[in-house]
């Protein structure tokens, strides 16, 4: 009789589910490379001499 009891699901969080979300996405690393992208995007628009990259004029 117990036998046919179902096991407990565990609760649904956005590590898995139908909308499971990558590992990139949930821990911000991807919010993080966008804000960088659109820093240099902007810092470019707004000095348009300054064609190289943060590596180079970091050295």
């Amino acid at each position: 009789m117990w036998d046919a009891v179902p096991p407990r699901q565990p609760p649904v969080s956005s590590a898995h589910g139908p909308f499971a979300l990558p590992p990139d996405i949930r821990d911000g690393s991807v919010l993080r490379q966008l804000a960088h992208a659109w820093a240099e995007f902007a810092a470019r628009r707004t000095r348009p001499q300054a064609r190289t990259s943060g590596w180079i004029q970091l050295v």
